[in-house]
């Protein structure tokens, strides 16, 4: 995320956000202003170690998707 901040610039958050929680499985969706290529659709979340995180290991994953800690998720709070 501090590398994608520093090519495309901090004015672009997270819109249309939403979240499907089931049990430690999030399912998350939402839109990136100006930059629809990192628009997601499903994104794969899991809780490990007590933290969200975007889960690389689901068969869902986008390999063009960021990894990230809770901290960093893309205005995808719930």
């Amino acid at each position: 995320m501090v590398q994608t901040a520093k090519d495309y610039g901090s004015d672009h958050p997270a819109t249309d956000v939403r979240a499907t929680v089931s049990g430690e499985m999030d399912r998350v969706s939402y839109k990136v202003t100006g930059l629809p290529k990192f628009d997601q659709q499903g994104q794969p979340w899991t809780v490990e170690g007590g933290a969200w995180k975007y889960d690389v290991c689901s068969p869902r994953s986008s390999p063009r998707a960021p990894s990230t800690s809770a901290d960093g998720r893309s205005g995808a709070r719930r």
